[in-house]
């Protein structure tokens, strides 16, 4: 598997015109690196003290935070608050963004979004691309803050993902009337019962 490395600071010495994340270019690559790579092979050294003194004993404690993929005119808004060197650019990333982001969701059986420490507000966002993942069967989201909010934006558009067999809930901050609700749309949308994972072994216990 390969990696992608985010750089947002420049060596000891050089002196950035324009901060990292005001940047059109930046946005733009670490967006379409959300799109391709796996929460796992995207690693922010900005996490790390400049000089490196101590460099990370595993990966994982440089995992890129993530947020769940945008729609491509939210993408376009966003963009268009970033300043770019060549305006022209802007143009370019919209379109190509537009095209990796049909492609990924056109693709994808299995979505990995688990342990990102994500809660409602991310739930929100990623229900609104959900229906667009024509091919997605296995949608993981243990383990992280989403609440009941969350929750009901993801119930909201379970009938309009009809390829999706599995959803792992576990390990989230899910209220009893709010798993009732899943539940509800889960079966109402002729979904097998095996397939909603809401409670685990341990909470079971």
């Amino acid at each position: 598997m390969s990696y992608v490395w985010i750089l947002p600071w420049l060596p000891e010495g050089v002196e950035a015109t324009r901060p990292y994340f005001v940047r059109g270019w930046p946005k733009f690559e670490r967006s379409l690196a959300g799109l391709a790579k796996p929460a796992e092979a995207v690693l922010d050294f900005g996490t790390m003290h400049r000089a490196l003194e101590a460099f990370p004993t595993s990966l994982l404690q440089l995992r890129a935070l993530r947020r769940p993929p945008e729609l491509p005119e939210v993408f376009a808004s966003d963009l268009h608050t970033k300043v770019f060197t060549q305006w022209e650019d802007q143009a370019y990333m919209v379109e190509k963004y537009r095209e990796a982001f049909h492609r990924a969701v056109g693709c994808h059986e299995q979505l990995d979004c688990s342990h990102l420490g994500w809660g409602d507000v991310e739930a929100k966002e990623l229900a609104m691309v959900l229906p667009l993942y024509s091919r997605l069967r296995e949608l993981d989201l243990r383990g992280n803050r989403i609440g009941a909010a969350g929750v009901a934006a993801i119930a909201a558009v379970i009938p309009r993902c009809e390829t999706l067999q599995t959803l792992d809930m576990q390990a989230n901050c899910i209220s009893l009337e709010a798993t009732e609700s899943l539940e509800a749309a889960w079966l109402a949308a002729e979904k097998h019962w095996s397939g909603l994972k809401l409670v685990s072994q341990h909470e079971q216990k």
